[in-house]
């Protein structure tokens, strides 16, 4: 069977719920699979976790970067018909990690577009 991006999709969702009774067991606010790259015979999944009250890899560089001028973290905000809220920065404080609030799925949005977001509200 070749490992194929669809059966990747099928596979996170069944790890991120065998996951979540141990991040409860853990007291983690977060347990969940992350990355995962693959070839037609193998693939590598990394697990994320973060502490309660702790802060991802991506939300530490948020909270630092006070010179972009960004909305706290945890802004909300409506692009197009989705609800979005920030929830980090990339390695190069190029981009906000956004994640869209029905489903969970993260996005990068620009700075600048992060940005007006806020000033409208």
């Amino acid at each position: 069977m070749a490992i194929t991006p669809a059966m990747l999709k099928s596979l996170r969702e069944e790890v991120d719920a065998a996951l979540a009774p141990l991040a409860t067991r853990y007291a983690l606010s977060s347990l969940k699979a992350g990355r995962a790259s693959y070839t037609a015979g193998q693939f590598t999944m990394k697990i994320e976790g973060v502490a309660e009250g702790g802060l991802s890899l991506e939300a530490e560089p948020y909270n630092q970067a006070t010179s972009l001028g960004l909305p706290k973290l945890g802004f909300e905000f409506i692009a197009g018909t989705p609800r979005y809220k920030t929830i980090g920065l990339n390695t190069t404080g190029s981009k906000v990690l956004v994640e869209r609030v029905i489903d969970g799925k993260q996005f990068l949005y620009p700075v600048e577009t992060v940005k007006s977001y806020a000033a409208l509200k």
